[in-house]
């Protein structure tokens, strides 16, 4: 029966991943072509605004959803978890809608343009509706709801830009337009996922249940806040290694550029992108629960034989991708956008091999926060993100957008290397 539940779970994520993996090749193509490349160049740039909301606030959130999920169950203090769970995400949204307030004066003291004022907005509020789809997202699946997950993974790979290009067409070809139909598009899906979710006995049985004592919600606060607030700071690291580039050719070059760039970018990184997704929604909640509260010795040992297994496959997978990128790079790029794209195809197998190497270190730090130790990845994270930008300055200056990419390849090796070093310093129980 356990192998059954098995399979099943894992045909509900990759139904769900291979529906959002095409619905990300749909958006490439469609915005891409409606919005040209300056017009895209500026839509990347808000998206690394709105990025800052996941990796400050909703990334580490999402991750102690899923993480704490069976730890609370365990206890017996689900009440509490959803308590804490609720409370934390109503002060997020208002620090955040607070920001937008301050930014927006901030930006009409300053005599900041129009159209980069409504950005700023549009970006952060699109931020914090996909920030709660994505912890309801970590909740369901640390609950197993695996189909629920696909289902609304799908649906919004595909009614997000759809609905941001409807308003491009009707109402004007600029990225604060493009933002307002990915929030309803998100909005949409969100309101759907608390439905779904009210529906589940693991989740309404909890959701508003009563807490045991003030001594267990102290505790259970204090570990959501340790381990959240050691993701946060890792964030700080994480915007320059995600998002500098973005700016350091916004800077440096145009946002012509910045376009094109992430155009390939998003090209490269939307298979591998896929099976990292697909990879983490099935192995987090189980390598969670395996180690469980106690992390015994035993129990972290299968969960690294676990994970270790899971890695070589998701390697073996990327290989052939990187080598059709290499031989078939630019009649992807032209099939995927426009000739005004094609002239820089030489980037995707560059990217490729860079991407490859992060995300394989990406999901050995998935030891580290099973063991409740994000932050032996501080390190590694710093020293990439100070690479990155490095490297970018010097090598954009004298290979435009190619430098860029070569910066990434460089730097995803190095903090590829730091994290198997990290992992190997911990101890077999850090609980």
């Amino acid at each position: 029966m356990k192998i059954q539940t098995r399979r099943n779970e894992l045909t509900w994520i990759i139904i769900g991943q291979v529906l959002a993996f095409v619905g990300g090749f749909f958006a490439i193509k469609i915005l891409t072509n409606v919005m040209g490349a300056e017009g895209y160049g500026q839509l990347a740039l808000g998206v690394t605004i709105a990025g800052l909301c996941n990796l400050f606030v909703y990334g580490p959130l999402g991750q102690t959803v899923s993480r704490y999920y069976s730890v609370c169950r365990e206890r017996g203090n689900l009440e509490t978890y959803f308590y804490t769970l609720k409370k934390t995400h109503l002060v997020s949204v208002v620090a955040l809608s607070i920001c937008v307030l301050f930014v927006v004066i901030f930006a009409w003291l300053i005599g900041l343009e129009n159209k980069w004022a409504q950005l700023i907005v549009a970006a952060v509020f699109f931020g914090i509706v996909s920030g709660i789809s994505s912890s309801f997202q970590y909740l369901q699946s640390a609950v197993r709801q695996r189909k629920i997950v696909a289902i609304h993974q799908a649906a919004e790979a595909w009614l997000r830009p759809g609905l941001g290009i409807l308003a491009l067409i009707w109402l004007s070809n600029s990225a604060s337009v493009a933002f307002l139909g990915f929030f309803i598009g998100t909005l949409v899906i969100t309101l759907s996922q608390f439905f779904f979710a009210m529906r589940t006995t693991q989740i309404r049985s909890y959701w508003s249940g009563d807490i045991s004592s003030d001594d267990v919600r102290k505790k259970t606060q204090q570990e959501f806040s340790i381990y959240y607030r050691t993701l946060s700071g890792l964030a700080i690291f994480s915007v320059f290694s995600v998002y500098a580039d973005r700016w350091i050719l916004q800077g440096m070059l145009d946002q012509n550029s910045v376009g094109i760039y992430v155009a390939i970018f998003q090209i490269a990184s939307a298979p591998i992108v896929f099976l990292f997704n697909f990879t983490t929604r099935y192995v987090e909640p189980i390598i969670f629960e395996r180690v469980g509260a106690s992390g015994s010795d035993a129990r972290v040992k299968s969960s690294d034989r676990f994970l270790y297994k899971v890695i070589a496959i998701f390697f073996v997978l990327l290989v052939p991708i990187i080598g059709i990128s290499f031989l078939f790079g630019e009649p992807l790029v032209l099939m995927l956008t426009s000739a005004e794209f094609g002239y820089h195809s030489d980037m995707l197998w560059v990217f490729t091999l860079g991407l490859t190497m992060y995300y394989v270190a990406q999901l050995l730090t998935i030891k580290g926060a099973s063991l409740n130790r994000p932050n032996i990845y501080v390190l590694p994270k710093l020293l990439q993100a100070i690479m990155l930008l490095v490297a970018g300055i010097i090598f954009t200056p004298q290979f435009g957008v190619m430098g860029m990419a070569e910066a990434v390849l460089l730097t995803s090796g190095v903090y590829l290397a730091l994290v198997i070093i990290a992992n190997q310093k911990l101890p077999v129980q850090c609980i």
